[in-house]
């Protein structure tokens, strides 16, 4: 599975954001999208780990940074 960059313009949405818990922060174990053309992909996320309370409000945040819209990527829906 090849992997792209949260900005990629041909991803069409994250479809898996996992994360573990550790003694302070959620751990990304493994991000997975899904591209225009229907391609599963690992999609590379700029955090690999994100605060135990309002992880919702980091990844919008880091969103806004990047130029991507979170909420029509689907990555705060894909929360594992």
């Amino acid at each position: 599975m090849r992997m792209v960059g949260w900005t990629d313009p041909q991803l069409r949405k994250v479809t898996l954001l996992d994360l573990q818990l550790s003694l302070d922060a959620w751990q990304v174990t493994q991000c997975i999208g899904e591209m225009n053309d229907g391609e599963q992909v690992m999609v590379h996320v700029p955090f690999g780990s994100l605060p135990r309370y309002g992880l919702r409000r980091e990844i919008v945040k880091l969103a806004k940074r990047d130029g991507v819209y979170a909420k029509g990527l689907g990555i705060l829906d894909a929360i594992h």
